[in-house]
């Protein structure tokens, strides 16, 4: 496909979401009082961050089925559709609002409208009653949604760019592989990951993968509560491969990601996984 026509489309992704949700909270607004963008836990924007990422979804969606790499082209876009979304909303709202018959539009113009609209808006926390109207305060509380929305559009945009990614042939990689191996020893997984990083920067994954395929168990054993994953991605095209390890850690039934145990990178000819030793208890892993 065209560059530029994909451009065009991923555009039209984003554009097609954005007046979508753009709609919808105006509805809400409209005709039931009710702005979903200023809902607040702990204050935390999250009805704004929600609406944000209901904005950018076409653009994220579009980027990810046509292979649109996630560039700082691609961040600026989605945070500017995101948080323009918030101003298509209020423009909206100007525009179809009547007091008492008279559209508020042939009396005052919209920075006008913004004016008394930010002085009079309220902020809504979760099972909690909404605040007065915050006067000149609302400039400042006005900033919360806008961040809301824009924190949106940049989760969207870390999803996209920490997807595996061929850039010699330009496409998002479908997983192959995931397999994973355990250990109750912190020192064993320190251990695999110099290993694992020695073995990437020499540009080898093939002994990097049978290095992991012979590491730890393959089954849990008895209080376990560390694991490395490995994610083979292979380009379908170029028969290159995405290959990466992740540490995890067993907090309250939950896998949390290991930072420090992380390493990933993409190479032109695939990795072989060769066979596991299949070490079943802590004895045959020593």
């Amino acid at each position: 496909m065209n560059r530029t026509l994909r451009d065009l489309l991923v555009v039209a992704g984003g554009l097609c979401t954005s007046a979508a949700t753009a709609l919808v909270l105006w509805f809400l607004l409209h005709y039931l009082h009710f702005a979903l963008y200023s809902v607040s836990y702990l204050f935390i924007p999250v009805g704004a961050i929600a609406c944000g990422i209901a904005a950018g979804s076409g653009y994220y969606f579009a980027a990810q089925k046509l292979n649109h790499k996630a560039t700082t082209l691609v961040l600026a876009n989605l945070l500017s559709m995101s948080v323009a979304t918030y101003f298509v909303v209020q423009y909206l709202h100007y525009s179809y609002l009547d007091v008492n018959g008279v559209s508020v539009r042939t009396v005052i113009s919209f920075p006008t409208f913004l004016n008394v609209f930010l002085r009079n808006s309220t902020v809504g926390m979760l099972w909690g009653p909404q605040t007065g109207p915050l006067g000149a305060f609302g400039y400042v509380a006005v900033l919360l949604p806008i961040g809301g929305f824009a924190a949106g559009g940049y989760y969207l945009f870390s999803k996209l760019r920490v997807q595996p990614y061929c850039d010699r042939c330009g496409l998002y990689l479908q997983r192959r592989l995931l397999d994973s191996r355990y250990t109750v020893q912190p020192s064993e997984m320190n251990e695999l990951f110099v290993t694992l990083k020695e073995y990437f920067r020499r540009r080898e994954p093939v002994a990097a993968v049978n290095y992991f395929a012979k590491w730890g168990l393959n089954v849990p054993p008895p209080g376990w509560k560390l694991m490395v994953d490995i994610e083979l991605y292979p380009c379908r095209r170029c028969l290159g491969e995405w290959v990466q390890f992740q540490g995890r850690t067993l907090i309250q039934d939950d896998w949390k990601a290991i930072g420090k145990f992380y390493v990933s990178g993409f190479f032109p000819k695939p990795a072989t996984v060769a066979p596991a030793e299949p070490k079943t208890d802590i004895a045959s892993a020593g």
